[in-house]
């Protein structure tokens, strides 16, 4: 059992994904509503003048699965409403319908080629469908115009891991991790790569790091307790194993069978 990376390698890499509203690259999901926000009645949907705006009135109550068909009604009554078609987009992506998604941002970007949110979006869905050589251009393109996007440089640095430019894939991490010293994502991709390179040191280093600015993740946990079972830290690897337990008990199982079979491979 391998490490797990982020995007869907050997290691573990989650996706995470944008809404409509700004989350901050590490954010595990969107922010709550504010308590004075209630549950949005039909009364209230209705009184919105079109669908478009009643599906971004669902959106901002987190209502991803209700808005969809009204974004999709609304891009068939304004088929050239660009904003109709990102909204649908982005949602669809939530929703993890990514050849929906796909197809939506394809059409906005059609409208109106130099739509950046789009654009990323767009190099976002070739990296995780495995079309890394179409999304790098697209992504390096975006860098251009915006140099400090911390997720762009991440998700450029999942396509050259992908396509095994690792030392690339390193630079671009780091310089993520520049612009967003705390992201979960970021550190365990980067640090990944750094035990591939023989940098244990530097790896838990990391992954420590990522357990501080996010003590509920279990990525960072795996990966540090699978980092001192392949440096024969087992007693170091329980110890990560029981703090598992109490946040995911099927990662914990996982990390207990890699440590009992090391412990069988050693004699002990």
């Amino acid at each position: 059992m391998g490490f797990r990376r982020q995007a869907g390698f050997s290691l573990l890499k989650l996706t995470l994904v944008s809404a409509l509203w700004t989350v901050p690259l590490g954010a595990q999901s969107a922010p709550p509503d504010p308590p004075s926000m209630q549950e949005p009645t039909e009364e209230k949907i209705k009184g919105k003048q079109t669908y478009f705006d009643q599906a971004l009135f669902l959106i901002m109550y987190g209502k991803l699965e209700e808005a969809l068909p009204l974004l999709q009604e609304a891009t068939r009554q304004h088929p050239e409403d660009v904003g109709a078609w990102s909204a649908l987009a982005l949602t669809s992506f939530k929703l993890g319908k990514e050849p929906e998604s796909e197809a939506a941002c394809r059409k906005a970007l059609e409208i109106e080629p130099g739509d950046q949110d789009m654009q990323l979006l767009l190099g976002r869905l070739y990296t995780t469908s495995n079309r890394e050589t179409l999304a790098l251009p697209i992504l390096d393109d975006y860098l251009k115009k915006n140099p400090n996007s911390a997720e762009a440089h991440f998700h450029r640095g999942v396509a050259l891991d992908a396509l095994n430019r690792k030392e690339e894939a390193i630079l671009a991490y780091e310089e993520a991790l520049h612009l967003d010293p705390v992201n979960t994502k970021v550190l365990c991709n980067l640090g990944v790569d750094y035990y591939f390179r023989g940098k244990n040191a530097d790896a838990e280093s990391l992954f420590k790091r990522a357990i501080k600015a996010n003590p509920n993740s279990v990525l960072p946990q795996m990966n540090l307790g699978i980092l001192y079972v392949k440096s024969g830290r087992i007693n170091d690897a329980k110890k990560v194993q029981s703090r598992l337990q109490g946040l995911d008990a099927n990662s914990a199982r996982k990390l207990e069978k890699i440590i009992n079979q090391a412990e069988e491979r050693s004699g002990k």
